[in-house]
């Protein structure tokens, strides 16, 4: 088992093992696996741990730093004492320990001490062991025996962080005669020492010193947005490279240039080359040739976006001239030279939302966020009370390091809540860096002002009208929405490339469609400017109506074969729909409201989006009568079936009588036959007058008129629900039928989502009848075709109606594991109603397994949540089921009088029982009569009938006694 707490890492790397792999392959191969054994040996022997093999060399951890000398010392004399091959000579390894507070996460060790560990390995010399001086201090009483140490002084890493004060261990076996260190100090180069650790890039630092290792690439440009952290990583891949540069590695900061015609000059004095060589018509760019035209050095020019033709330009002369020069650069937009190799640094990575606790530190962005804030707070910490919060932070900073560093510094006076609220207005938040930095790098204010004024005026002006676009956007709906003005129609594609050039728009390809979007903090910033110059009426009202038409298009396409394309459409631009409705609202732009949430209103269904779309039809409902009366009819009529499909059958009613109204005075025969159907599906569902024949005219009229409209959909979705009429009558025939048409029809018209709901109705009828073989085959039918939909909603019904014939096949643990499962699905879709049945239903296995506790656990979830919802119906349902469970319980005191309750409403009540259900009733009252006797069930009976379902529901909570 790992170490944790205080631990001493040991690194260890086979020196020139590259070339050797090369030149000798059989031999290399023999002597390493000896190495290995050599290494494995030592560690093991003095109690370490090997955490893993990093290709030639050992990562290794120990609980004592004196353990750790002792096996680092054992094995450079163990290598040194071995014969090895003559061919290829000894196997010479450096060997580095380091000692910190250990962060382990999944079985390995991780954080900027870790690596510091590696980077103190990496200066040392084949047969060298070199300690820190963390080591240095644990072991400095207790050295082992003939064991010594050399200081070397203070080193700096290629890390380009503090100097570290680096010793040698010395023993009597092994070799103690070294050259000086590779470190920064003996290498040329004008790095930077740098104040701050190297944190979360170490992903992108491989890929990048992969890269610029590749023989034919000579200049690499790192591309990004102001604050991504180009520089930090630019110079620390500098620092990588740097033995392969006997001329050194030198860096040239162009941000403080503001003339291009001094470009040359700047880098000259770098070099200590001056103007004053420059002669007989040589200009500086040529002397540089001259000096560096035989020299093997690294030239990295940081900060090149505001000269970047003066760059390019000096660039292509180098790769033209100067062999062995090689140049890394950072820019917003790469050179565009022949040769150039480019690498766009993207954000920190960042922790998904609910990600547990202990594994956030292993997320860059949150890594970044801790130590800065711990510059400012030193006792600043995670904690169970801050994670959540602290990881929203980083989500909606877009993981841009600047943005964190300064979001950090701000703990020293205010609370992450603090914080995370004021980052509504991030560019006032984030101010206040250091006074050291450069001006564009002290506010996030700064760094966009920087990026915004080297675009020109067009540029300008496409990205602060993109910024509308909340959730991306495709080529087609910037030229709707931006090409105003100044921007025309035809500039838009070439305005859009260049700023995805200058790395303030992203792009990703998405099937055959290339798709564009921003950082938030571009957007808002780019929101912020929009509104400055003006715009925002003309760029909202544009940005609305090309949703809206694009939403109604959709939704045209949701009933045929077009289904599967628009759903992927909806889904896409959902966030720019909310927002184009949000807008909408805001403005009082009622008809382009009422479009909109009527589009939507299919798509919400088929989604499950039915908090969403309860939030947004309510709004709209909400602000008046405006509106022109066909649109707003359609959306009450999208209202009432959002209630028909959360069960309140009474809401339904109202909502779409007074949208069947509005249709038949504008003579809307398609509405109309809409609001007839719906109507219809209310008064099956409610079962009202199902012994009449002509019980429903309403789906009837409606097919009618679907019919006369030559609307096929129409036509299946109402026969469908005449089957359902047709089960409740007791002729399970021709509801076989009926729904088996709709089922057809659907196929017909290419409506797989129907498809999947018409199996599902045809398996929950079957199912209420007991013909459990129709049933299992409907409704794995229906998983299928909601799979090819994406619908969870329906998936999780249909594996509700699969657990309620486990039920009835008395297989109580396949029916909890689905129940279970389709709990947990409509639970993250948060419709309270679906989440209260399956809770109902879920309680019934309990019950039946003899869980009492629980299932009255699940029934008080249940009914709180009706309650809430204002269900009436469904109150009784449970109630119903509590008198059930305290039969099981024993208690037929109590299931006689909740009966009472229930029998109030339920049968020849306000909510008749269908004739399925009605077995099942009689039986428990048969059961608790039995239970009581007569006399006594009569009388507790009445006293439960005396009571309103208010007092029932409170009785129905307490405490059940067993008896």
């Amino acid at each position: 088992m790992l170490p944790t707490g205080t631990v001493t890492f040991l690194f260890s790397d086979v020196e020139g093992s590259t070339r050797l792999w090369e030149v000798h392959p059989q031999e290399m191969q023999v002597a390493i696996a000896r190495h290995d054994v050599i290494m494995q040996t030592a560690i093991a022997e003095k109690n370490g741990h090997v955490v893993k093999q990093r290709g030639d060399g050992f990562h290794a951890a120990f609980a004592s730093a004196y353990d750790a000398v002792n096996a680092a010392v054992a094995a450079q004399t163990a290598l040194q004492e071995e014969p090895w091959d003559e061919v290829i000579g000894a196997i010479r390894v450096r060997i580095s320990l380091h000692t910190s507070t250990a962060q382990l996460r999944e079985g390995d060790y991780y954080g900027p001490q870790v690596n510091r560990a590696a980077r103190l390995e990496s200066i040392a010399h084949g047969g060298q062991v070199l300690i820190s001086s963390a080591t240095r201090e644990l072991i400095r009483d207790e050295l082992p025996e003939d064991v010594g140490v050399i200081d070397l002084g203070r080193q700096r890493l290629k890390d380009l962080s503090r100097p570290e004060r680096v010793y040698q261990l010395v023993a009597a076996d092994i070799q103690s005669d070294f050259p000086p260190l590779r470190s920064l100090d003996s290498r040329h180069n004008n790095l930077p020492i740098l104040q701050t650790s190297f944190l979360g890039r170490e992903t992108e630092l491989n890929e990048i010193c992969e890269l610029f290792g590749e023989p034919n690439c000579r200049l690499l440009t790192l591309v990004g947005p102001g604050g991504i952290g180009k520089t930090r990583l630019v110079l620390t891949t500098a620092a990588e490279s740097i033995d392969e540069f006997s001329h050194g590695v030198w860096l040239v900061e162009l941000a403080a240039i503001t003339e291009a015609e001094i470009l040359p000059d700047q880098i000259a004095s770098v070099f200590g080359v001056t103007a004053q060589e420059a002669r007989g018509g040589r200009g500086v760019t040529d002397v540089l040739v001259d000096y560096f035209k035989d020299k093997t050095l690294l030239l990295v020019l940081d900060n090149c976006e505001h000269l970047i033709e003066a760059c390019a330009s000096f660039a292509e002369v180098m790769l033209q001239r100067c062999p062995k020069v090689k140049l890394l650069a950072t820019s917003r937009e790469d050179f565009g030279i022949p040769g150039e190799w480019t690498y766009r640094v993207s954000p920190l990575a960042l922790p998904p939302d609910e990600t547990p606790l202990p594994d956030l530190e292993m997320y860059p962005a949150i890594q970044l966020f801790l130590e800065r804030a711990r510059v400012a707070r030193p006792r600043f910490g995670l904690t169970e009370d801050n994670g959540a919060v602290l990881a929203e932070i980083c989500r909606t900073l877009d993981g841009i390091p600047l943005a964190i560093e300064l979001a950090a510094a701000r703990v020293r006076v205010i609370s992450l809540e603090q914080i995370s609220e004021r980052l509504q207005d991030r560019f006032y938040l984030l101010a206040g860096g250091p006074r050291t930095a450069l001006p564009r790098h002290q506010t996030l204010q700064a760094t966009m002002d920087w990026s915004y004024n080297l675009l020109s005026e067009p540029e300008r002006a496409l990205l602060r009208r993109l910024s509308v676009f909340t959730g991306g956007w495709t080529l087609e709906a910037a030229e709707e929405v931006a090409s105003f003005g100044e921007v025309t129609r035809q500039q838009v594609l070439d305005l859009l490339t260049l700023l995805v050039d200058k790395s303030l728009v992203g792009v990703e390809e998405r099937g055959n469609i290339m798709r564009y979007g921003m950082l938030e903090t571009v957007r808002q910033y780019g929101v912020n400017k929009l509104s400055e110059q003006g715009e925002v009426e003309e760029t909202q009202r544009r940005y609305a109506t090309f949703f809206i038409q694009l939403a109604e298009g959709a939704d045209e396409g949701l009933r045929d074969a077009r289904q599967l394309d628009s759903l992927e459409l909806l889904d896409t631009e959902h966030d720019n729909i909310r927002s184009a409705l949000g807008w909408s609202l805001d403005s009082r732009e009622m008809d382009l409201a009422f479009r909109l949430v009527g589009a939507m209103g299919w798509f919400w269904f088929m989604r499950g989006h039915w908090v969403d779309a309860r939030r947004w039809l309510t709004k709209v409902l909400d602000l008046g009568a405006g509106g022109s009366p066909p649109l707003r009819a359609k959306a009450i009529c999208r209202a009432g079936g959002l209630e028909l499909i959360r069960g309140n059958l009474i809401g339904t009613v109202e909502l779409v009588e007074g949208a069947l109204d509005i249709f038949r005075r504008e003579s809307d025969d398609s509405g109309i036959a809409w609001c007839l159907n719906l109507l219809g599906q209310a008064r099956t569902f409610r079962q009202e007058d199902i012994e009449n024949a002509n019980a429903d005219p309403f789906l009837i009229r409606s097919a009618e008129i679907f019919s006369t409209l030559e609307d096929d959909w129409g036509v299946s979705w109402s026969n469908r629900y005449l089957g359902q009429v047709a089960e409740f009558r007791g002729d399970l025939n021709q509801s076989y039928e009926l729904q088996k048409q709709a089922l057809h029809g659907f196929e017909v018209v290419g409506d797989i989502w129907n498809v999947a709901h018409s199996f599902f109705l045809l398996g929950a009828s079957a199912s209420r009848h007991r013909d459990l073989e129709v049933a299992k085959w409907a409704f794995e039918e229906s998983l299928e075709k909601c799979g090819m939909v994406e619908d969870k909603v329906m998936e999780a019904h249909a594996l509700k109606g699969l657990a309620h014939l486990a039920l009835y096949r008395n297989d109580l643990i396949q029916a909890e594991e689905l129940f279970q499962v389709a709990l947990e699905a409509l639970q993250k879709i948060g419709d309270e109603g679906c989440v209260a049945g399956a809770n109902k239903d879920l309680a019934e296995v309990m019950r039946r397994q003899g869980d009492f506790l629980q299932a009255k656990e699940l029934l008080s979830q249940s009914l709180h949540s009706f309650e809430n919802l204002g269900f009436e119906e469904n109150i009784v349902w449970v109630v119903e089921r509590f008198a059930a469970l305290a039969h099981s319980m024993g208690n037929g005191e109590r299931a006689a009088r909740l009966l009472a309750v229930s029998d109030t409403y339920l049968g020849e009540g306000v909510f008749p029982l269908s004739p399925t259900f009605r077995d099942e009733h009689k039986q428990l009252v048969t059961s608790t009569r039995k239970l009581l006797g007569d006399q006594v069930y009569e009388r507790l009976y009445a006293e439960g009938a005396a009571m309103d379902l208010q007092e029932a529901v409170v009785y129905a909570l307490e405490e059940i006694p067993e008896n």
